[in-house]
């Protein structure tokens, strides 16, 4: 999942952040900060936010469950 969101939003991400990542709100809010602002003006937060809960479910999210802020990547870490 996070190769395909570096691809998509042409970023990438350090080992050590990668790692630090728990939920898709760690994660919204690093992606934001990494398009930078220019990309910022064409990529609104409700399509950048689609656009991560589609990249979660192409990578196995059940799909009948809603993927929020405090959504986990792995179920390890599921509360």
């Amino acid at each position: 999942m996070i190769e395909a969101i570096e691809r998509a939003y042409a970023i990438s991400f350090e080992k050590a952040e990668a790692e630090q990542l728990v939920t898709m709100g760690q994660l919204f809010d690093l992606v934001k900060s990494k398009i930078g602002e220019q990309s910022a003006k064409t990529t609104t937060d409700d399509a950048l936010w689609a656009g991560l809960v589609k990249h979660a479910h192409d990578a196995g999210a059940d799909p009948r469950r809603v993927v929020d802020r405090n959504t986990t990547f792995f179920s390890r870490n599921a509360e």
